[in-house]
């Protein structure tokens, strides 16, 4: 038995004139959609957890390589402009 269309819900006479089996049957169904509800919730929880687990990863290994070529930058005798460090801070800080 199905619930509703989630936009009304039986009157209070139409629930005191239903049997208790009726009733009961809208119970168990009210409860599995619940339970489901849960279950979709926390599915939808741990998906999240692990895509900013990985864009915190992602992050990481973007500000070591920029941390990177801007030694490798140095050690071949080259320098940033300011404003080339403060583009490359901007995009850092865009990324974390």
């Amino acid at each position: 038995m199905a619930i509703g269309d989630g936009r009304r819900t039986y009157s209070d006479s139409t629930l005191k004139s239903m049997t208790k089996d009726e009733l009961i049957d809208i119970i168990r169904c009210l409860e599995s959609n619940l339970r489901n509800a849960h279950e979709t919730n926390d599915i939808q929880y741990e998906n999240c957890k692990r895509l900013l687990s990985e864009n915190g990863i992602i992050q990481g290994g973007y500000k070591k390589k920029i941390d990177e070529q801007t030694e490798a930058w140095i050690k071949a005798g080259l320098t940033l402009s300011e404003a080339d460090k403060e583009e490359l801070m901007r995009m850092s800080q865009l990324r974390e």
